[in-house]
């Protein structure tokens, strides 16, 4: 007898099952997406604004480093009018340029264009800085000739020909170029340092540096620092530089008011800098929509990008103008 029992068969899904798992990948590949999305937006804003905060910190740690420097010349203070400055002057040497060649003042700077409506898209501000940045080299054998001073630089360093140092001790200064051939420019007046120095001296490689706001390798807006060795690109996302000086015109060392650097300022009576950077994230579409930002007094609420930015201000007194 045959056995009629049922034949077992498997069984498919119909379209409309079908159709209802693939809609409900869709939704929790959605949900994956956007979790996706949200997440790497969140660590794209926290990069940046790490970054922005990075930028900003260095940028003011290099300003604040070298204005503190400046007018430094060993232990003698050139206000105190005991420093010679024996590098030949313009009316006899053509190749003297008094920006880099005129250490009488150790700070200075250029006001950049004004906007007018609106201060806080006024163009970045420059500063110059002049002074010894450095410990100095001893020396061995007292002597007032600019061939021995300079040979004793050179030993040390030899690409320090041609530039320019100043030898001092506690009572006075000379300012002249490495020159140990006599054949550099513009050269100095006379073969002598108005004085002999002697062992208790040091001689210091004089520098004159210049902090502006100029587009970097990159792209990006960047601060410069431009000394004798050329341009070096410090820090990158640096959007603008504006500086107040604190003039001290009673002699208290004290700053009796804050102004740019146009309409006249002595700066031989600056005994402050204010700077406030404009730091803006290396990447755009950070935000959902441009957001507005204050910066030197004025407001900007249509900055063309969805970048975010963070302003960095600070008050750096000038050591070597104080007592």
């Amino acid at each position: 007898m045959k056995y009629l029992g049922l034949i077992d068969r498997q069984k498919g899904f119909t379209l409309i099952e079908i159709m209802i798992a693939l809609l409900l990948g869709i939704f929790l590949t959605s949900g994956v997406i956007q979790i996706f999305l949200g997440s790497k937006q969140t660590y794209r804003m926290q990069e940046n604004m790490s970054r922005i905060q990075e930028n900003g910190r260095f940028a003011m740690y290099f300003l604040a480093r070298d204005i503190r420097m400046s007018g430094y010349w060993g232990c003698v203070k050139n206000n105190d009018n005991v420093i010679t400055n024996d590098i030949d002057i313009v009316d006899t040497d053509p190749d003297y340029n008094e920006d880099i060649h005129d250490y009488g003042n150790s700070v200075s700077g250029s006001n950049g264009t004004e906007h007018g409506s609106n201060s806080a898209l006024d163009a970045s501000d420059s500063l110059t800085l002049k002074g010894a940045f450095d410990s100095g080299i001893r020396l061995t054998t007292a002597s007032s000739l600019v061939s021995t001073l300079s040979t004793l630089l050179t030993a040390v360093d030899s690409d320090l020909e041609g530039k320019f140092a100043i030898v001092s001790d506690c009572r006075a200064g000379d300012i002249f170029q490495v020159d140990t051939a006599a054949n550099q420019d513009p050269g100095n007046t006379a073969a002598d340092v108005s004085k002999i120095y002697g062992v208790d001296s040091r001689v210091f490689k004089l520098q004159t540096i210049t902090y502006r706001i100029q587009i970097g390798a990159g792209g990006q807006p960047s601060l410069f620092k431009i000394d004798n060795e050329g341009a070096q690109e410090l820090v990158e996302g640096i959007e603008n530089m504006q500086i107040l000086y604190g003039v001290d015109n009673d002699g208290n060392k004290t700053p009796d008011y804050y102004v740019p650097a146009s309409g006249g300022l002595d700066f031989s009576k600056v005994i402050s800098i204010r700077i406030s950077l404009l730091a803006r994230t290396y990447d755009d579409n950070v935000t959902k929509q441009a957001l507005t930002y204050i910066y030197n007094g004025g407001t900007t609420s249509a900055p063309g990008d969805r970048r975010k930015r963070q302003v960095f201000s600070s008050t750096i007194a000038l050591r070597n103008q104080l007592p």
